[in-house]
């Protein structure tokens, strides 16, 4: 960063997925297999060959060239046909995204906010910023702090993009994009902090629809439960307080299953004894926590057994069987206790069917599995000792004899709803693999450009003798995979000072076309902060 620039960080706003336009829905051409039903008439797909070439295995100067691997890609107005590639749809289904616009400037706006001096220049970069949609924080040596949802969301004349649409008709067609002015925006919010962690960044009020894809709002509750925590104790939030907060490992999403769980009659001692580890449990999901493993074991063997059975596909049909596995274990705790207590003749066996035996099923499975893992002794049922961060060699980890040298596992703690984000992928006599983790981490204290020749700031209050600092942890989605971010800026009594006024822009060099507009202007004094 430039001295004296605002400080940006970014991370995922989950817009919803790109639209899925069903390109040609039984209606192909029967003359013409090259075309697909677009209006009133009939238009054909873009086609095109790409050749992959492939090395011989070694030593290959002893072996036959191998025929390259040529593959077909079709296009239709709307987008790419994805359906060749994934396999998941019996009939051509092409993609639309705002990635894949021609006139995407997506780079220049992310160059321009390195010339970026207030928050209106800040906001001003992103006009031209079209994919993904992310949002951007703002902190700057005056205390200011600010969020901006940026990217070019579509608004649609019916429907959300949830699910493929027809193509041929105008009836979900876009009708343009939300207004670079009713951009998702927040600055300077009276609670001092803004908390960001892939959760829903808009009230009920707003008026146009971005996502029904929102993270639980778990991890950025609890994010706020320890700043609230810290206010009211009369300390500030300092870098080190916001160090520990990355390291937490409380899951606020358990609780209403696992209330739900405690009143469970247990069959046999066993039972008993685990139901046990759980009565008391507050939802830490540390490593030596021996319940965080009961629970999250229980959990997965419950959606197996509430699930997997109706959401079952063909037994010859692979993506699409992928796709349900994905669905059942993606299913939250809320949808869990749902089907359990609002839905039980849907999901345990008919009407007037009680969950009971689900449950029971599903909890000897649990210590079934544990047993294998860990054995007999509940102690030493620890989450940590089966659940690991993984860290793969590239390419030893493929090599049986080579990945236990360089691979390297280290227990962990965490969940995908604890601000310490992990997830866990189960490894059949192993335990659970994390394959994600913090990806990027920060403290940072805003500080003048000169030595403050000021008397000390108030502290009136918790907030008012704290830094402005940003946290990060990521976020599961993608999953994959966005980050959280907290921003905390200091109260005053009076109002930030007003930026000196700018000169008139020049270009960054005499021969740039495309290239950032830059301007200079005067640094304004020492002030009251940091």
């Amino acid at each position: 960063l430039r001295r004296g620039a605002p400080m940006t960080e970014s991370h995922d706003l989950p817009a919803d997925p790109p639209d899925l336009t069903v390109a040609a829905l039984d209606q192909p051409n029967p003359a013409d297999p090259t075309q697909y039903k677009h209006g009133d008439g009939w238009a054909s797909f873009d086609l095109r060959t790409e050749a992959i070439n492939v090395r011989a295995d070694f030593p290959a100067s002893f072996r036959a060239p191998v025929e390259p691997v040529r593959i077909q890609f079709r296009r239709t107005l709307d987008g790419p046909v994805v359906s060749d590639i994934i396999g998941a749809f019996d009939q051509p289904v092409a993609l639309k995204w705002t990635a894949l616009d021609l006139d995407d400037t997506s780079y220049e706006s992310l160059l321009r906010v390195n010339y970026a001096h207030d928050w209106a220049t800040f906001k001003d970069s992103f006009q031209t910023y079209v994919a993904p949609a992310l949002n951007m924080l703002y902190a700057d040596k005056w205390n200011n702090i600010g969020s901006l949802g940026v990217g070019r969301i579509p608004v649609r004349s019916k429907g959300e993009g949830r699910l493929p649409v027809p193509a041929w008709t105008n009836e979900y067609r876009w009708t343009g994009y939300i207004p670079f002015k009713d951009w998702p925006q927040r600055f300077n919010p009276e609670e001092g902090y803004i908390v960001s962690a892939n959760n829903r960044p808009i009230g009920n009020d707003y008026p146009y629809f971005i996502s029904a894809d929102w993270a639980p709002p778990n991890r950025a509750r609890r994010i706020e439960q320890l700043l609230q925590e810290q206010v009211s104790r009369g300390e500030p939030i300092s870098l080190d307080y916001i160090g520990r907060m990355q390291g937490d490992t409380i899951d606020l999403s358990v609780h209403g299953l696992l209330d739900y769980l405690r009143r469970v009659s247990p069959n046999g001692a066993e039972q008993q004894k685990a139901l046990g580890y759980l009565q008391n449990w507050d939802g830490n999901m540390s490593r030596d926590s021996q319940a965080a493993t009961i629970f999250f074991v229980w959990a997965r063997h419950l959606r197996e057994v509430l699930f997997s059975t109706s959401l079952k596909n063909s037994w010859n049909k692979e993506e699409q069987s992928v796709e349900m596995t994905r669905m059942v274990s993606e299913t939250s705790y809320d949808q869990i206790l749902h089907a359990l207590t609002e839905q039980p003749s849907t999901w345990c066996g008919g009407a007037g069917a009680s969950c009971a035996p689900q449950l029971s099923s599903s909890l000897d499975a649990a210590i079934g599995e544990l047993k294998k893992v860990r054995g007999s002794n509940m102690d030493s049922w620890r989450w940590g000792d089966i659940h690991h961060t993984f860290y793969a060699h590239m390419p030893f980890s493929s090599v049986r004899w080579l990945a236990s040298v360089f691979e390297r596992k280290l227990p962990n703690g965490g969940s995908p709803d604890t601000i310490n984000v992990a997830n866990a992928i189960y490894k059949r006599a192993e335990g659970y693999d994390q394959t994600l983790s913090a990806g990027f981490r920060e403290g940072s204290r805003s500080t003048a450009s000169a030595p403050s020749r000021c008397a000390p700031p108030s502290t009136s209050s918790p907030l008012a003798r704290s830094n402005t600092c940003t946290s990060a942890a990521p976020g599961t989605r993608s999953a994959s995979g966005g980050a959280t971010r907290s921003s905390c800026r200091r109260s005053r009594s009076s109002p930030p000072p007003t930026p000196s006024p700018t000169r008139a822009p020049r270009r960054s060099s005499p021969t740039s076309t495309s290239g950032p507009t830059t301007s200079t202007r005067r640094r304004p004094p020492a002030r009251c902060h940091g």
